[in-house]
């Protein structure tokens, strides 16, 4: 359930990626953006790496993009769930919306630690 406090405002969405290339879970993420009640909800982005391609174009919509560039190649990186929990505080986000494996660890631990709901979306490919 979301904060009482968000019940009286639009309530602020941080939607969570590693990166943000063109691929099917970040082409969902620009509908999600796009399709949004824009007067209940306000989104803010976050990757956890660098932003690629649909960063580019979420930018140039004005939707509030954070690039940490931060994750170690292969490995858990403790500066991340940190980082996120600072950015949740700051923001005043009352959802983590994450997606894919990494980006959905990370949420789920940054969201608890912060005392917010979250929400992890898993894509797959089959074939």
């Amino acid at each position: 359930m979301l904060r009482k406090a968000a019940l009286h405002r639009q309530a602020r969405i941080l939607h969570l990626f590693v990166t943000l290339p063109v691929g099917g879970a970040e082409n969902l993420l620009l509908s999600i953006v796009r399709r949004l009640d824009h007067g209940r909800f306000a989104s803010v982005v976050c990757c956890i790496g660098k932003r690629g391609a649909i960063g580019d174009q979420l930018a140039a919509m004005d939707v509030p993009l954070m690039e940490f560039r931060l994750m170690n190649k292969g490995g858990f990186d403790r500066r991340v769930v940190p980082a996120l929990v600072e950015l949740i505080r700051r923001q005043r986000i009352d959802l983590v919306h994450s997606h894919l494996y990494h980006a959905n660890l990370y949420g789920r631990l940054a969201a608890r630690k912060a005392g917010i709901p979250a929400v992890v979306s898993i894509h797959n490919t089959y074939g």
